[in-house]
C-alpha cells in the first residue's frame, strides 16, 4: 500500500520492508522502491523511444488477462481489451528478478514466491510485473518488427510479413544486436551531462539539510593524459529567490571522500579546470559530484507547514579527455545512466595524425534480420543491408531525457 500520498513522502510497501528505513528516513527523496507513480515517466520515455524506432505499432491480438481459460465469452469477444504492441515489447524485453530464496512467501529481497505465466510464457507477479525493462532490447524488438513487416525479403516487390507479430520479432531481434569496432583518428574523447543540485530542509522532523546525490561515474581509459573539467550553472535565480555556490568534487579512489575539489570563484557561472591523469588511474572509475551551499529567501514558503524548503540549481558538466600519442582501445562502455559515456571528438572536423582510438560499440545491424522461415543467425557476420544504429540507445535516451528535463524546467520557470 501507499503510506502517504503527500509529495515526496510516498512509500510503496510492495517489495519493501517498513523497517528498512522507510518512514523514519529523513531524506525527502528517499524511496525504497519506485512505485507506479515514479515509474510512469521512465516507462513513458521508453515507450517514446520504441515509437520513435517504429511509429506504426498498433493494437495486438493479446488480451489483458493472460490466463485465457479464465476469460468469459464476453471478454474474449470484446475487441477493446487487447494490449498495445508497445506494452508487449516492454514485457518481452524485461528481465524478471527472481526471489532470493525459495522458503518463505516473501524472499529476503521481498519478491513474492507466487507468480503467474504471461502471454510469452515468462513469469510476472504483483510486485514487479514482468521485471525490469531493458531499453536496448525493447528498441531492438521494435526495429526487428518494423523490418519484418516492411522488408521485401524475396524481391517480388511486396513485403513478405506485413502481419508479423511481436513474438516473431522476439525470435529475430537478438541477431541484429552485434558489436562493431570503429577507429577514429583523434586524440580526444568527450562526454557531458546535465543535472540539478538540490538542498532540502525538512521543517517538521529535522533541521538537518539533505543534499541531492548528483554523482556520476566516469571511466578512465588507458592512455589518458589529462582531463578538462568544465562546470557551468546559474548561481543567481532571482525568479525563484534562490542563490547557490557550487563546485565539482571527484572521488578518485572509491572511498567515498573527495580527492579533488574544483577551485576558483564559487559564484562564477562557468569554471574550467585541467587535471593530469596518472597511469595508475587507468581502468578505474572516478565519481564526479556537485557540492556547495544554497540559500532560499522565499519567505512565503517558510510559513507553510509540512513542506520542504528547496534550493534547486541546474548545472552542466563537460569533460574533454586528451589521449597520449599512438593507438588506443576503448571497449564496450557501461550503458547505465549513472555512468558517463565517452564519445570521440574530432576538433573542428579535422582528424589528428599519429593518434587513433579504436572503439567497440553496440549497434543494430538490421541486415541480419532473416525471413521467418529461416533459422535466425547468431554471432558476428556480414550484412547486405547494414543499417548500423551506432550508439542509438545512448544518444536517444540522452536526447529525450535532456529535452524533457529542459521543457519541465522552462514550464516551472514560466509558472513561478
Amino acid at each position: 500500500g501507499i503510506w502517504s500520498t503527500a509529495a515526496r513522502r510516498t512509500l510503496i510497501s510492495a517489495m519493501t520492508k517498513q523497517s528498512a528505513g522507510g518512514l523514519s528516513n529523513i531524506d525527502p527523496y528517499y524511496f525504497a522502491i519506485s512505485g507506479t507513480s515514479m515509474a510512469t515517466p521512465h516507462i513513458a520515455g521508453v515507450a517514446a523511444l520504441i515509437l520513435q524506432a517504429y511509429p506504426d505499432l498498433r493494437m495486438s491480438d493479446i488480451y489483458e488477462e493472460a490466463e485465457q481459460e479464465k476469460l468469459d465469452a464476453g471478454w474474449v469477444n470484446d475487441s477493446r481489451n487487447r494490449v498495445h504492441e508497445v506494452e508487449l515489447i516492454l514485457e518481452a524485453s524485461a528481465r524478471y528478478v527472481p526471489p532470493s530464496d525459495g522458503g518463505d512467501p516473501l524472499a529476503e529481497n521481498n519478491i513474492p514466491q507466487n507468480y503467474s505465466l504471461g502471454w510469452n510464457g515468462e513469469p510476472f507477479d504483483f510486485a514487479q510485473g514482468f521485471g525490469l525493462v531493458r531499453v536496448d532490447r525493447a528498441v531492438g524488438i521494435a526495429l526487428a518488427l518494423k523490418e519484418l513487416r516492411t522488408r521485401d525479403f524475396d524481391g517480388d516487390g511486396v513485403p513478405d510479413y506485413p502481419d508479423a507479430c511481436v513474438k516473431a520479432a522476439v525470435s529475430r531481434y537478438e541477431a541484429a544486436m552485434v558489436e562493431r569496432q570503429r577507429t577514429y583518428n583523434t586524440d580526444r574523447l568527450y562526454t557531458a551531462w546535465n543535472g540539478e543540485w538540490s538542498r532540502f530542509s525538512n521543517q517538521t522532523t529535522s533541521v538537518i539539510p539533505v543534499n541531492h546525490d548528483t554523482s556520476k561515474m566516469v571511466f578512465i581509459p588507458e592512455g589518458a593524459s589529462e582531463m578538462e573539467v568544465r562546470f557551468t550553472y546559474d548561481p543567481w535565480d532571482t525568479d525563484g529567490k534562490r542563490v547557490a555556490s557550487l563546485y565539482v568534487t571527484i572521488d578518485q579512489t572509491g572511498d567515498g571522500r573527495p580527492d579533488w575539489t574544483q577551485t576558483g570563484d564559487l559564484l562564477a557561472d562557468s569554471r574550467v579546470s585541467v587535471i593530469s591523469i596518472p597511469a595508475d588511474a587507468y581502468g578505474s572509475y572516478w565519481s564526479f559530484n556537485v557540492e556547495g551551499r544554497g540559500v532560499d529567501w522565499n519567505l512565503g514558503e517558510r510559513f507553510r507547514e509540512s513542506q520542504y524548503k528547496e534550493v534547486r540549481t541546474e548545472f552542466t558538466i563537460s569533460l574533454n579527455m586528451t589521449m597520449t600519442s599512438g593507438g588506443h582501445t576503448l571497449d564496450i562502455q557501461d550503458p547505465h545512466a549513472g555512468v558517463a559515456y565517452w564519445k570521440p571528438l574530432i576538433p573542428f572536423g579535422s582528424e589528428v595524425e599519429g593518434t587513433s582510438i579504436n572503439m567497440t560499440e553496440y549497434v543494430y545491424d538490421l541486415g541480419r534480420i532473416t525471413p521467418l522461415h529461416e533459422e535466425a543467425p547468431s554471432g558476428e557476420g556480414g550484412a547486405d543491408l547494414a543499417w548500423l544504429w551506432v550508439l542509438l540507445i545512448v544518444s536517444m535516451i540522452a536526447a529525450a531525457g535532456y529535452l524533457g528535463y529542459k521543457k519541465a524546467w522552462k514550464k516551472r520557470k514560466l509558472s513561478s
